[in-house]
């Protein structure tokens, strides 16, 4: 859906290093694009403090973050898809579509 757009996607799994076949594995069979990475560490306590100090419990976690760094979404356990998308959608540049943006944000 983004893949012609300014817009990444970065994927990062909190299994344990030993686990990155099977990671990859279910990356593939999702057809995931973008980036994925598997943290290189069993200390996942040290990456979860990275993204969010309050993330304390292994459930999905997803941050989506502007061009300028600023959290623009950020959802602890499952992600309501349609409000993901609003606001990505919401926040990438259109410059042939006057409108585009504000369209998405409402």
């Amino acid at each position: 859906m983004y893949k012609h757009r300014d817009f990444d996607m970065v994927m990062v799994s909190t299994n344990m290093p030993d686990e990155k076949p099977g990671v990859l594995k279910m990356l593939q069979r999702q057809h995931a694009a973008g980036k994925n990475y598997v943290f290189g560490s069993d200390d996942t306590y040290a990456l979860q403090a990275a993204f969010d100090p309050k993330w304390d419990a292994p459930v999905p976690f997803t941050v989506v973050l502007s061009p300028e760094g600023k959290i623009i979404y950020q959802e602890l356990g499952e992600v309501d898809i349609l409000k993901l998308r609003r606001v990505i959608l919401g926040n990438l540049p259109d410059p042939d579509y006057i409108g585009h943006r504000a369209y998405w944000a409402k």
